[in-house]
């Protein structure tokens, strides 16, 4: 299909095919094939297409290509791919505002694949974005919040050089005395971010939880 056709152009890092891959999501085409451009325009990592796949995150009112949340997501997750690149600092500044900005959109979705894509762009800048969505109304976006602050190695005013710990609690009640859950800890799990290297070592594993209906659980990180 042409979406198929769309992905594989993503191994090809060729200026006409960018260009094809660029003018495929600027026009009202089908939201796979757009979904699938995104994609490969990020695994191609040119910063020519960051102004594309910005104007597909966050249309301006009234000029959105389709009212498809995936168009958005994939967007989303392509501009963090490129952020990782060798781009010149602004872009990836640029890249950072567009995706902390779809962080706070009504969508629920748009939120979570922000979310992911913050925590791949480890950046310290992030912290205050995600540390408020750990109160987001979807306990997806929570979750994931709590897992991409970890995963960015985002910071706080420990003494340089020195191991930094980062926990995280999930709760079965709203409810965290400082050091663990008041009540129920269905999973824990703890991450040692080491000096400016911000590689997060795991101390644990959070387990597979066991099926048996639909439960409330609450994402607590204590730094």
């Amino acid at each position: 299909s042409r979406c198929y056709a769309a992905a594989g152009l993503g191994f090809i890092n060729d200026p006409t095919v960018i260009k094809l891959l660029q003018e495929s999501i600027s026009q009202k085409d089908d939201a796979e094939v757009i979904c699938c451009a995104a994609l490969s325009l990020g695994n191609i990592g040119d910063v020519s297409s960051v102004p594309f796949l910005i104007a597909i995150l966050n249309p301006v009112k009234g000029q959105e290509l389709r009212k498809d949340n995936r168009i958005r997501v994939h967007a989303a997750l392509a501009l963090a791919r490129i952020s990782r690149g060798d781009i010149p600092p602004e872009t990836r500044k640029s890249i950072l505002d567009e995706i902390v900005k779809s962080a706070g959109d009504r969508e629920s979705d748009v939120r979570a694949a922000a979310v992911i894509a913050l925590g791949l762009m480890k950046s310290n800048e992030s912290k205050d974005t995600l540390l408020a969505l750990l109160k987001d109304s979807n306990g997806l976006v929570r979750g994931l919040a709590a897992i991409s602050l970890v995963q960015a190695g985002v910071t706080d005013s420990d003494t340089s050089g020195t191991a930094n710990t980062v926990d995280m609690h999930v709760c079965s009640t709203n409810s965290f005395n400082g050091t663990a859950c008041a009540g129920t800890t269905y999973c824990s799990i703890t991450g040692v971010l080491t000096g400016g290297s911000a590689q997060c070592v795991m101390d644990g594993r959070v387990p597979i939880p066991t099926a048996h209906g639909t439960v409330n659980a609450y994402v607590f990180l204590r730094d």
